[in-house]
């Protein structure tokens, strides 16, 4: 069985000085009780967008972040796991730009092509 989490793209980031990129990712979550927040979550397909610092010595990268910075959504409800429709599944421009847009202005960050275009 092939990993249950494809990362979609990394954005470099800057503003604070503990993060330096914006990971994308989709992943499948078996749903169930969130115990942070007591919500029962639905199983199925799942975009989150979420902050670290990237660090490189030598052969070795560390990724480091803060709890609760970063955010999720639901795309997809599933009742079971399909590596071709994760492989597939495709996050409407909208969401994402929305979602980035709430992890940037939470966290204090801009984009590194918006500093670049200034």
């Amino acid at each position: 069985m092939g990993a249950r989490r494809k990362l979609i793209k990394e954005i470099p980031v800057f503003g604070n000085p503990d993060v330096n990129v914006i990971e994308v990712e989709l992943y499948f979550a078996k749903g169930g009780i969130n115990y942070f927040n007591y919500e029962v979550e639905a199983r199925g397909y799942y975009v989150s967008i979420c902050p670290y610092k990237v660090s490189h010595e030598g052969n070795f990268k560390s990724k480091s972040y803060s709890a609760f910075t970063g955010v999720k959504t639901l795309l997809l409800e599933a009742s079971r796991f399909g590596q071709k429709k994760l492989e597939t599944l495709k996050v409407p421009e909208d969401t994402l730009s929305t979602l980035l847009n709430q992890v940037l202005e939470r966290n204090g960050l801009s984009l590194v092509d918006d500093k670049q275009a200034a």
